[in-house]
């Protein structure tokens, strides 16, 4: 009896891909504050973790909420949706910054040239907000009365445009050092919450060892399936 020759294919289910919303949400917060670090004396950042809240206060809507930790040695920015498994991670030591994707073990790094150059000085991209070490960097400001928010003692300061009207209100942390709250005039917050001192160890600013690197096209879409699989190729066994 002739054997029949099958042709097989072996089915590979391909991890979900990552949302490019997702990627750019922790990268622009990232970004910023490289912007802000950059220009400044990075020691003096303070080493906490505390949640980022982003919402609308006219209308009570919540946008996101992200775990960060900060520290003179780097930033990780942790989405709080859909399972905690999206990373940003910034050495600015190093001068280098990746996405993890902890459920899919895998990492990539952004090129330096797309981010570790500051934009230019010349106002479209201002260079204060939260986490930054100076309220209203960037802008005209007036500093306004010290006082307390969520338990934390803060001084208020008004950012000012060119022509002296309130663009935005930070609320500077006394402890820390840094921006915790900035409510521009539309009325659109980010906020710092459950701000805690936290130390951190050697290499927590660097995605996990056994994570693999792979390329920007795989990080946001997933692995390519596997094609059909030929016997009649060299090195297939047949089927029978």
């Amino acid at each position: 009896m002739q054997s029949e020759r099958t042709c097989l294919r072996v089915p590979r289910r391909a991890p979900p891909p990552t949302s490019l919303r997702r990627l750019l949400v922790p990268l622009g917060l990232g970004l910023g504050l490289f912007v802000r670090a950059a220009n400044a004396d990075t020691p003096s950042l303070p080493s906490i973790a505390a949640e980022h809240v982003s919402r609308h206060a006219p209308s009570d809507t919540e946008f996101a909420r992200r775990r960060i930790e900060l520290s003179p040695a780097g930033l990780r920015v942790r989405e709080r949706a859909g399972g905690d498994d999206l990373e940003m991670i910034q050495d600015f030591v190093a001068k280098r910054l990746w996405f993890v994707d902890r459920r899919r073990g895998i990492s990539h790094e952004l090129p330096a040239e797309l981010w570790s150059s500051p934009p230019p000085d010349d106002g479209a991209v201002p260079t204060g907000g939260l986490l930054g070490t100076e309220p209203c960097a960037g802008h005209a400001r007036r500093a306004g009365r010290r006082g307390e928010w969520r338990g934390r003692r803060v001084e208020s300061w008004r950012c000012l445009d060119a022509g002296g009207e309130t663009i935005a209100r930070e609320f500077l942390d006394r402890r820390h050092g840094i921006v915790v709250r900035r409510q521009t005039a539309d009325g659109l917050v980010d906020e710092l919450r459950d701000v805690r001192a936290r130390e951190f160890d050697t290499g927590h600013f660097s995605p996990p060892p056994r994570s693999r690197a792979v390329g920007a096209r795989e990080f946001a879409r997933g692995a390519p399936a596997i094609g059909p699989f030929d016997e009649r190729a060299p090195g297939a066994v047949s089927a029978r």
